[in-house]
C-alpha cells in the first residue's frame, strides 16, 4: 500500500518517518552542515583561552625547574673536568695545588703563564683560556667550553663594563675560579693536597659572578667565601670541586662568609661547617 509524503506507517510494529521529510534530508541536512560549519562562538572560544592559560600556568614553572636542573647538572658535569684536571695537576706537581692567578693583570700577561687557566686545561685535553682569547673565542655562557657555566648572566657589569660585542683579554669573562684560600700567596709554602684534613669538605673550584660591581679585576680568576655565588635552585645552591675530586651542590648559607671568616683561617675552622675554604685552620692568606 503506497503512503503519502511525510506519513507515518507502521512496519513489524515499528512507528516511522518517510525519509522524504527527514530533518537532516535534502535542503534541511544543509542548512544544518552550515550550521555546524559556522565554527566556535565568542563564549567557546574565551573558555578554551581560559583553559590554555591554566595549563600554562601550571606548565612553565616545572618548564623553568626543569631547565634549571639541565643547567646545574651541565654546570656540575664542568667542575668534575676541573676537579680531575687539577687532581692530574697535583700528581705531577709535588702534590701542590695550581697557580690562582695575578687577577689585576690579563691573562696573557708572563705573571700568569702558570695560573690554572692556562696551565690546568691541558690536562684534560681542552685549550687554554688565553688560546681562546686570541682565537677570538672567549668562553660565554652559551658556549660549549668547561669554562663555560650556563646558568651564568651574560656579560653585563656597569662598575667595569667588558669589551664588546666579546670580552678581551683586558677583562676576561670568568665564570669559575680557584678557591682562593686554597692557593697561598707568594712568599708561603703552597698547599699540598695530602697536607688537607678534610677533603672532601675543602673547595678546590667554585662560581665566580663576573657581573658582580666588586668583580673590577682584569682576571677574576679566584674566588672566596665572601664573594662566591650561588646562581641554581632559584640562587640559592652553589656548585663546587672538591678537594678529592668530588663535586657537590651547597647551599648560599653554607658556603657564604662573613668578612673576618673569609679573610682569617682561624675564624672559620672556629665553627662547625659542611664547607670549607681554608684548607687548615692555620693556612695563611
Amino acid at each position: 500500500m503506497k503512503q503519502k509524503a511525510g506519513s507515518i506507517w507502521e512496519r513489524g510494529g515499528c512507528v516511522r518517518k518517510n525519509v522524504m521529510n527527514h530533518p537532516l534530508s535534502g535542503k534541511n541536512s544543509f542548512r544544518v552542515r552550515r550550521q555546524f560549519q559556522n565554527g566556535f562562538t565568542l563564549i567557546e572560544l574565551l573558555v578554551v583561552i581560559a583553559i590554555i592559560a591554566i595549563l600554562a600556568a601550571m606548565l612553565l614553572p616545572a618548564l623553568a625547574a626543569t631547565k634549571q636542573k639541565a643547567q646545574s647538572v651541565k654546570c656540575l658535569n664542568n667542575l668534575k673536568q676541573w676537579g680531575l684536571a687539577f687532581r692530574m695537576y697535583t700528581d705531577e706537581n709535588g702534590d701542590k695545588v695550581p697557580e690562582e692567578g695575578n687577577t689585576v693583570l690579563s691573562i696573557n700577561n708572563a705573571a700568569n703563564v702558570y695560573a690554572w687557566y692556562n696551565v690546568i686545561p691541558v690536562m684534560v685535553n681542552q685549550p687554554a683560556l688565553t688560546s681562546l682569547y686570541m682565537a677570538g673565542n672567549p668562553p660565554l655562557p652559551e658556549s660549549s667550553t668547561i669554562y663555560s657555566c650556563p646558568a651564568c648572566p651574560s656579560p653585563n657589569n656597569p662598575a667595569s663594563p667588558y669589551n664588546t660585542p666579546l670580552p678581551n683579554m683586558n677583562k676576561a669573562f670568568f665564570m669559575y675560579g680557584e678557591n682562593g684560600r686554597l692557593c697561598v700567596n707568594a712568599g708561603h709554602p703552597q698547599t699540598k693536597l695530602s697536607t688537607i684534613p678534610k677533603p672532601t669538605d675543602t673547595i678546590f673550584m667554585a662560581e665566580v659572578d663576573p657581573n658582580s660591581p666588586n668583580n673590577t679585576s682584569a682576571a677574576q680568576s679566584n674566588v672566596t667565601g665572601q664573594y662566591a655565588v650561588g646562581r641554581h635552585g632559584y640562587d640559592k645552591i652553589g656548585n663546587f670541586a672538591m678537594c678529592d675530586g668530588s663535586t657537590r651542590g651547597v647551599k648560599t648559607n653554607e658556603f657564604i662568609r662573613a668578612t673576618s671568616e673569609s679573610n682569617d683561617a682561624g675564624t672559620e675552622w672556629a665553627a662547625l661547617r659542611t664547607v670549607y675554604w681554608y684548607p687548615t685552620p692555620t693556612t695563611p692568606n
